[in-house]
This record gives structure tokens, C-alpha cells and sequence, in this order.
């Protein structure tokens, strides 16, 4: 609401997730809601956070304002699936990629493969990337390959590169 250039007293506002009511790293946004002076809220899903879970909706409903819940339902699930895979089970959401040939293989046996893919295929790969917060490699990966792991610009902030490995004999 800070950048607002009209007054949002009698508005409408849309949101993909329940709006917060409880403080973590940032102050409740419903308290915020409320003060404004919007008079609907459009919410896409209920927050799975415990510390919401309706309540959100309920503290706006009480304060007289008009709540409609599930406008782009679908799309709201899968833009925060991450946040409610990680709600739901307590665990990070990830995405398993890896390249492979048509015989089924992920590089030539004898290491020489540098790419199986095309420059449209590593684009997609780049554009992924960017949509999450950490990549992770195995060890023999970071041996054989030296993969740069980046979004190669398409994020402001660069994944987190993380590498598995049991021997920690990797290089510098």
C-alpha cells in the first residue's frame, strides 16, 4: 500500500494467498488491509500456514469487509507450490532435471560430451533456475563437468549453489 498513487479507501484488492495475520519476519499485512479502507478482498487460497489458515480472512470479514475466496484457485496452488509443499509436509519443494539421450544415456562414456542438449533446451534450463532458490549437484558433477549452475542473468540474485558430496574431494 505504500506505493499506491490513489487512495485504496472503498477498493478492491487481489491477492493469491490469504493475507497474514500473524508477525514473522514482517508485521501482519491484514492490520494494513484493514487500515486502508478497501472495502473487497478477492482471495485466490486459504493460507496452509497454521499460524493463518483462515484466520486472515476471518479478522477481514469481521472489520466489515466483503471476502471472496477462490478467484484463480488453480494458479494460486501453483504459483506458491513451493510454499505449500514446504507448509503441508515441512519440507523444501524441488524439481529433479537432467538431460538425456535418446538411448537413454547422460553422456558419452567416455566424458567427452560437453552438451546433449540445444541452446533452446539450456535457455529453458536457465529460465528454471531462476525460479528457485538453490541448485544442487552431486559431487561427480561438480568433477566432471564444472557446471557453471547459474540463471545466467535471468535472476537478480543467483541460486544458491550447493553440491553433495561424500568425499569432499572437489575442486576449488
Amino acid at each position: 500500500f505504500s506505493n499506491m498513487r490513489k487512495d485504496p479507501k472503498g477498493g478492491k484488492l487481489y491477492v493469491n494467498l490469504e493475507p497474514c495475520c500473524h508477525h514473522g519476519r514482517t508485521p501482519p499485512c491484514v492490520n494494513k488491509i484493514i487500515s486502508s479502507g478497501v472495502k473487497s478482498v478477492y482471495v485466490s487460497i486459504k493460507d496452509p500456514d497454521e499460524r493463518v489458515a483462515g484466520r486472515g480472512i476471518n479478522l477481514l470479514k469481521n472489520a466489515g469487509i466483503k471476502v471472496y475466496l477462490g478467484l484463480c484457485e488453480n494458479e494460486a496452488r501453483f504459483l506458491n507450490r513451493a510454499f505449500i509443499h514446504k507448509n503441508l509436509f515441512g519440507k523444501s519443494y524441488g524439481t529433479l532435471k537432467w538431460a538425456m539421450s535418446m538411448d537413454g544415456r547422460i553422456s558419452l562414456k567416455n566424458g567427452e560430451s560437453k552438451w546433449i542438449t540445444n541452446h533452446l533446451s539450456r535457455e529453458k534450463v536457465h529460465g528454471l533456475r531462476a525460479s528457485f532458490d538453490a541448485i544442487v549437484i552431486g559431487g561427480n558433477t561438480l568433477r566432471k563437468d564444472n557446471p557453471i549452475l547459474t540463471s545466467r542473468g535471468n535472476k537478480e540474485i543467483e541460486p544458491l549453489r550447493v553440491v553433495f558430496t561424500r568425499s569432499f574431494n572437489l575442486p576449488e
